[in-house]
C-alpha cells in the first residue's frame, strides 16, 4: 500500500531535506497514537549506511524495526541538497512483533 500527500513547508530546502533526512526527527510528524520512537543505532548523522531502530505501536501491538539508509545523495560536503536533487531512502531490514 502506498501513501502519497504533498506539504507546503516554509523553510530552506536545506534545513527541510536536514530534517526529512535524520530519521529520529520521523516521530516529530508520525502519527501520535504510533508512539512512534526512532534511535540511531550506527551514531553520526545520516548518511549511506546509517542504521535506526523504530519502536511503535500498529493495530494496537507493539513493534520494532530495524532500518538502514540505503540510498542517499547530497551535496559534496554537506548533508544539504543540490539545487538538482537530493535523495534519502530507507529500507525496513527486519521487523518484529514484540508481545506486550
Amino acid at each position: 500500500m502506498a501513501y502519497h500527500w504533498t506539504m507546503h513547508i516554509d523553510a530552506p530546502p536545506e534545513k527541510v531535506f536536514d530534517t526529512l533526512s535524520d530519521g529520529e526527527h520521523h516521530p516529530e510528524w508520525a502519527n501520535p497514537n504510533a508512539k512512534l520512537s526512532m534511535t540511531s543505532v550506527s551514531g553520526g548523522p545520516p548518511a549511506l549506511g546509517s542504521k535506526y531502530r523504530s519502536e511503535q505501536v500498529f493495530v494496537g501491538k507493539p513493534q520494532t524495526a530495524d532500518i538502514e539508509i540505503v540510498r542517499f545523495s547530497a551535496r559534496a560536503g554537506s548533508r544539504s541538497p543540490s539545487a538538482s536533487a537530493s535523495r534519502a531512502a530507507a529500507r525496513t531490514c527486519t521487523t518484529r512483533t514484540r508481545s506486550p
